[in-house]
C-alpha cells in the first residue's frame, strides 16, 4: 500500500485478469480525479495530484505549511480536505486544534512529506496534549473516545521521526492496559483502528498480539460486509502497511471490492449523508490505496 513504484495501469489487457483489473482501476482512478476536481478545494485537488504522481509531493507540503499557527497546531481543513482521522476526532468532542492538527499530519505523511518544516512543531504541539496517565483525552471522555484519541494521536506522532519516544511509550503503556481481545472484538470500529494505527507504527511487546486480533477483525468485517473496503483501505494507509497480521485477503479481491463502492459521481463514501465536498477526502484515499493495491499484483 506504501510502495514507490510508478503503477504502469494502461498496459494492454490481453487475457491477464490482473491486468484487466489494473484497467479498472485506471478507470476509476480517471472519474475520482474529475470527482475531486468538480467538488474539492486547492488542497485536495493537491492532493489527487501528488497521490497521481502528477505533481511533486513538496507542494503539497508548501500549501499546508503557511495554514499553521504559531504554537505548530492546525485549524480543523475545510471539509473537502478534511481526513476520516481529524473527523472522528470531532465527531467525539475533542478539541478542534487536536483534531486539524492530526488532519494536517496525515496529508503531509501521506504525501512522504514527513521532514517538511511544519512537521516537527506539529508533533510538539500534539505531544504538549498528553496527559500525565499518557493518554490524549482527559477522563471526563467516554473510554472509548480515548482509547480513539490516544491511538490516533500517538499512531500519527509515531509516522514522524520527530516524536519523542518517551511520549509513544506512555502512551503505548495507557493503550495496552485497556487491550483485551474481547475489547478489539466488541468494541467500536474506531477503536480498532485506532489499536491498529498505533501499535503497527509504535514498537511494543504487545504490537504483534494486537495487530493480530486487528487483522481478523477487519478481516472478519470485510468478509460479512460489516466494513466497507473503503474503510479497511483507510486503516491500512494510516498504519502504512499493505495488511495486518491476521488478515488474509488479497489485493486484489480488496480493490475489487473497492472498485465496486465507487459511485456513479466517481466519488467514493457514497453513503455519507453530508454531500459531495465532505466525501472528497475520502475518494483521494481511495485513489491511494488504488494505486498501491495495483502495485502489488
Amino acid at each position: 500500500m506504501t510502495g514507490d513504484d510508478v503503477v504502469f495501469l494502461n498496459t494492454p489487457g490481453g487475457g491477464d485478469p490482473g491486468v484487466a483489473l489494473k484497467e479498472r482501476g485506471a478507470s476509476a482512478l480517471e472519474r475520482a480525479l474529475a470527482f475531486v476536481s468538480n467538488n474539492g478545494d486547492e488542497l485536495s485537488q493537491t492532493s489527487a495530484f501528488v497521490a497521481l504522481r502528477a505533481e511533486p509531493a513538496v507542494g503539497l507540503a508548501g500549501a499546508v505549511g503557511p495554514l499553521q499557527q504559531e504554537d505548530g497546531s492546525f485549524e480543523p481543513f475545510a471539509p473537502p480536505s478534511s481526513g476520516w482521522l481529524g473527523r472522528e476526532l470531532r465527531s467525539r468532542g475533542l478539541p478542534a486544534r487536536l483534531s486539524g492538527t492530526v488532519e494536517g499530519l496525515s496529508l503531509l505523511c501521506d504525501a512522504r512529506q514527513g521532514e517538511a518544516a511544519c512537521v516537527e512543531s506539529a508533533i510538539r504541539f500534539l505531544e504538549r496534549q498528553q496527559l500525565d496517565d499518557g493518554s490524549f483525552a482527559a477522563a471526563s471522555f467516554e473510554e472509548s473516545t480515548r482509547i480513539v484519541a490516544t491511538g490516533v494521536v500517538g499512531g500519527s506522532l509515531a509516522r514522524s521521526r520527530f516524536a519523542r519516544p518517551e511520549v509513544l511509550s506512555a502512551a503505548a503503556t495507557w493503550l495496552g492496559e485497556r487491550f483485551s481481545p474481547e475489547a478489539v472484538e466488541a468494541g467500536h470500529p474506531a477503536e480498532r483502528a485506532a489499536f491498529a494505527m498505533f501499535y503497527a507504527n509504535v514498537p511494543d511487546d504487545l504490537s504483534d498480539e494486537i495487530l493480530q486480533w486487528c487483522g481478523r477483525e477487519l478481516e472478519r468485517g470485510f468478509r460479512t460486509h460489516a466494513a466497507e473496503a473503503l474503510a479497511v483501505v483507510q486503516v491500512l494507509l494510516a498504519s502504512e502497511v499493505g495488511s495486518l497480521p491476521g488478515a488474509s485477503f488479497a489485493p486484489e479481491e480488496l480493490l475489487e471490492r473497492l472498485l465496486e463502492e465507487q459511485g456513479a459521481d466517481g466519488g467514493f463514501d457514497v453513503l455519507s449523508p453530508d454531500g459531495a465536498p465532505v466525501r472528497v477526502g475520502a475518494t483521494v484515499d481511495a485513489m491511494r490505496a488504488i494505486i498501491g493495491l495495483c502495485a502489488t499484483f
